[in-house]
C-alpha cells in the first residue's frame, strides 16, 4: 500500500516539474523574443536539411550518395529516356547494382549538364570512337537474347554504378574511369547510332577531368618531362624502368601527354620512343646509343655485344679507333661496351700506341 502512494507521489512531482519548465520557458521567451526565433529558425533548417537528405540519398554498395535536382533540357531528357528504355526493353528492371532507373536518369543527366567544352578533346575522341566501332568482335553478334540483355544490362548498369563511385571515391579515380571507357566502348559496338553521344559525352569528360582536375597527371607530367630531358629517345618499354611510378600509371600519363601534345611518342614496333616537343627525333641518337646511356646504371654491354662481335669478325684484329666508324654509336657507349666485354672474356684488347687491337676471344 505504501509503493502505490509512492509512486502516485512521483507522477504528481514529475507533472509539477513539467508545468514548471513549461511557465519557465515561456516567461524566457517572452523577455528573450530573438534569443527564440534564432534557436526556432536553426531547428526548423535543421530538420529541412535531414528531410532533404533522406529524400535525395540512395545507398548503393553501402555508400550514401547524393542526387541532387537538376535542370535538364528536353533534348537531353529525350535522349537519357530513350537510352533507358532500350536498354530495359526487355522489361526487366536493374538488378545487378540496384540502381533504379529513375537515379539512373539523375546521374547520365549530371554528366551531360557538366559545364565541359566538348569541342576541345572531340578530336581525341574522334580517334578512339573509329577504333572501338571498327573492332571486330562486337556483341551484335550474340543470338541469344537472355545473354543479350544479361551483357546490356550489366554494361550499362556497371557504367552508371563507376560514375557514382567516381563521385564518392576520389582515390580510384584512374580505375574508375578505365571502367567507365570500357563500359561505354562495349555499349557502342551493342548500338552504335544510340550510344554514340553519351560515348563521345563520357570521354570528352575523362579528357576533361584528367586535364583539369587530376593533380596526380600534373605531378607525374612534370616528373616525366624532367626525365626526358636525360632520355631523349628512349623506348617505352625501358622508359618505365627509369620511373618510379607503376608501370600502368606512367603509361596513362603519357598516352594524356601525348593527346595534348606536352610528350611526343614515335612508334617503333610494338612500342614507341618518347621525345620533347621541341626535340628533334632525326638529329637524336637513340637513347640506348648516346652519351647518356654510357653513364647509366642500369648500362649492360651485353645489350650491344652481338652488333660488336658480328663487326669483329669481319674485321678481327681492327685498332679499337678505326672500329668506332663502324657504328652511328656515341663513342662513349663502344668504350664502355668493349672494356665491359674485356673484363667478360669475349674480347682482347691489345695496347698499340694510343689505342688498342681488337681481338675476338673463342
Amino acid at each position: 500500500m505504501g509503493r502505490k502512494t509512492s509512486s502516485t507521489s512521483l507522477l504528481g512531482y514529475g507533472f509539477i516539474g513539467i508545468i514548471a519548465v513549461v511557465v519557465a520557458a515561456f516567461n524566457f521567451i517572452k523577455e528573450n523574443p530573438l534569443i527564440f526565433i534564432i534557436i526556432a529558425v536553426v531547428i526548423v533548417g535543421i530538420i529541412v536539411f535531414l528531410v532533404v537528405r533522406k529524400q535525395t540519398s540512395k545507398t548503393i554498395e553501402g555508400k550514401n550518395i547524393s542526387l541532387p535536382n537538376i535542370k535538364v533540357n528536353e533534348e537531353v531528357d529525350k535522349y537519357i529516356n530513350s537510352l533507358i528504355d532500350y536498354v530495359y526493353a526487355d522489361g526487366s528492371s536493374p538488378k545487378i547494382f540496384n540502381i533504379s532507373k529513375k537515379n539512373q536518369h539523375n546521374i547520365l543527366c549530371q554528366i551531360f549538364m557538366l559545364d565541359i567544352d566538348l569541342s576541345k578533346y572531340e578530336p581525341f575522341v574522334q580517334d578512339i570512337f573509329e577504333n572501338t566501332v571498327n573492332k571486330v568482335n562486337t556483341y551484335k553478334d550474340i543470338t541469344d537474347k537472355e545473354e543479350w540483355y544479361e551483357s546490356l544490362h550489366f554494361a550499362f548498369e556497371s557504367m552508371v554504378a563507376s560514375i557514382i563511385q567516381l563521385s564518392t571515391n576520389k582515390t580510384a579515380t584512374r580505375d574508375h574511369f578505365k571502367g567507365i571507357d570500357n563500359l561505354s566502348e562495349r555499349l557502342l559496338q551493342i548500338n552504335g547510332e544510340l550510344f554514340k553521344n553519351l560515348f563521345f559525352r563520357l570521354r570528352g569528360y575523362h579528357f576533361w577531368y584528367v586535364y583539369n582536375q587530376d593533380e596526380n597527371y600534373k605531378l607525374s607530367l612534370k616528373q616525366i618531362k624532367n626525365r626526358l630531358k636525360i632520355y631523349h629517345g628512349i623506348k617505352q618499354s625501358e622508359f618505365y624502368k627509369k620511373c618510379s611510378d607503376k608501370k600502368d600509371d606512367v603509361s596513362y600519363v603519357l598516352y594524356f601527354a601525348q593527346k595534348a601534345n606536352e610528350i611526343v611518342r614515335k612508334e617503333e614496333g610494338r612500342t614507341y620512343r618518347l621525345y620533347l616537343p621541341e626535340d628533334n627525333p632525326d638529329e637524336i641518337l637513340p637513347y640506348e646509343f648516346s652519351i647518356a646511356a654510357a653513364s647509366d646504371g642500369d648500362f649492360d654491354y651485353k645489350n650491344y655485344w652481338k652488333s660488336i662481335e658480328k663487326e669483329l669478325k669481319k674485321n678481327d684484329g681492327i685498332l679499337q679507333t678505326e672500329f668506332y666508324s663502324k657504328f652511328n654509336w656515341a663513342t662513349e657507349i663502344l668504350t664502355r661496351a668493349l672494356r665491359d666485354a674485356e673484363k667478360d672474356g669475349k674480347l682482347l684488347r691489345e695496347k698499340k700506341g694510343n689505342t688498342y687491337i681488337l681481338h675476338l676471344q673463342n
